[in-house]
C-alpha cells in the first residue's frame, strides 16, 4: 500500500449474513475513487493495532464500543451504519418510512388484523424495525395487538414453525408484516402447510428486497427496501468526509425505505380495467395501482416505463419504484 494513501477499516461483528456483501461491495467502489484503501474486520480489539485513518461499524448487535470510543478520542473518524444511539456520526435505513407504506398498502385491501414477526430482543435492527412496525400502525389509525406479535428472528425454519403456531391459533390474521425476507418466505410457507392460500387469505409482506432471499421465494415477495447498498456508499463518503474535516452534514442521516408491492399482497390476477378505473389516484394509492408489473400488458408497462419525471411527480410516486417492480 502505497504512503500516500489511508486505510479504512469495515467493521462487521455479523460477516457471515450475506446481504451485508452488498453494502460492502458499495463501500469497496466509493473507496476506489479516492486515495484510501479498505480493510474488513470482524474483530474490534485489533483496530486498536492497525493504522487507520477511519472506521466504518455495523451497530447490529449490542457490544461493548469502549475501543471505538477511544479511537475517537485520538481523533480517528468513525461513522456507524445503523446505530443505536447518536453516540457517533451515522447513516440509517428510515424503516419507518417503507413501513408506513406497507400498513398502509393491507388497508387499502382490506387486512387490519395485521400480525408481525420480528426478530430477537438483542438485534439492534429487528429492535428498530419493530419500533418502527408499531409507529406505522399508530400512523395508520390501527391499534397493535400484541397477541399477534411473535418472535421468530431471521430464521427460516424459526419463523415457519413461529407463523405455524400463530395462524393456527389466531384464524381472524389476513396480514402478516416480517422483520425479513428470510422470515416472509418461512410465514409464506407455513401459511400454505395450513391450506391457507396467499394473498387471498393472508397477505405477507418482509423487509429487505434482498437478491438471495427475494429469488428464492415461491411466490414474488412484496417487501420493503432496505437500501443497504446506498447506505454503504453514503457511509464511506460521509467518513472520507470526516476523515478530510469537510463533512458540512447532519452528524445522524437517514436513507428512506419504500414498498415495492408483488404478489404476497395482491396476486397475480389483478385485471388491467381494474388499474385503469383508479389511475387517477394519488398518494399511497399510487403504490398499489401501478407496481402490480405481471398483470399488465406489455404495452400499459412500456407506457407507465416512459412516463416522464413532471408526469411521475404530479402522480407523488418515485420514478425509480415504478421501474423497478413493472
Amino acid at each position: 500500500m502505497s504512503q500516500s494513501r489511508k486505510l479504512i477499516a469495515i467493521l462487521d461483528p455479523i460477516a457471515q449474513k450475506s446481504h451485508i456483501y452488498y453494502g460492502r461491495l458499495a463501500a469497496e467502489l466509493r473507496t476506489q475513487e479516492e486515495s484510501y484503501d479498505l480493510i474488513a474486520v470482524d474483530n474490534m480489539d485489533i483496530l486498536e493495532f492497525l493504522p487507520v485513518d477511519g472506521v466504518l461499524y455495523r451497530d447490529e448487535i449490542e457490544s461493548d464500543r469502549t475501543i471505538l470510543e477511544k479511537l475517537q478520542n485520538k481523533g480517528i473518524s468513525i461513522v456507524v451504519l445503523n446505530s443505536r444511539d447518536g453516540l457517533f456520526p451515522s447513516i440509517n435505513s428510515d424503516f419507518e418510512a417503507g413501513t408506513i407504506e406497507a400498513i398502509k398498502h393491507f388497508k387499502e385491501l382490506g387486512r387490519t388484523n395485521i400480525a408481525y414477526i420480528k426478530g430477537r430482543k438483542s438485534d439492534i435492527t429487528a429492535a428498530k424495525r419493530f419500533e418502527a412496525f408499531k409507529s406505522a400502525i399508530a400512523e395508520n389509525g390501527l391499534k397493535l395487538n400484541e397477541n399477534l406479535v411473535t418472535e421468530g428472528a431471521y430464521d427460516y425454519k424459526i419463523t415457519r414453525d413461529a407463523a405455524t403456531n400463530l395462524l393456527r391459533r389466531r384464524k381472524e390474521v389476513d396480514a402478516v408484516m416480517c422483520c425479513s425476507d428470510r422470515a416472509a418466505n418461512g410465514v409464506v410457507n407455513a401459511a400454505k402447510h395450513l391450506g391457507l392460500r396467499v394473498p387471498e387469505d393472508v397477505a405477507v409482506v418482509g423487509l429487505g428486497n434482498f437478491p438471495e432471499f427475494i429469488e428464492l421465494a415461491e411466490h414474488p415477495l412484496s417487501t420493503v427496501v432496505d437500501p443497504i447498498y446506498i447506505n454503504g456508499y453514503q457511509a464511506v463518503s460521509k467518513l472520507i468526509r470526516r476523515i478530510e474535516s469537510r463533512d458540512t452534514e447532519s452528524d445522524i442521516e437517514k436513507v428512506k425505505t419504500h414498498l415495492v408491492i408483488r404478489q404476497t399482497t395482491i396476486g397475480p390476477e389483478f385485471s388491467e380495467s381494474l388499474i385503469e378505473a383508479t389511475a387517477t389516484k394519488d398518494g399511497g394509492s399510487l403504490n398499489f395501482i401501478l407496481c402490480v408489473g405481471a398483470s399488465l400488458s406489455e404495452a400499459k408497462r412500456k407506457e407507465l416505463k416512459q412516463l416522464s419525471r413532471a408526469e411521475q411527480m404530479a402522480r407523488k410516486e418515485p420514478v425509480s419504484v415504478i421501474r423497478e417492480v413493472i
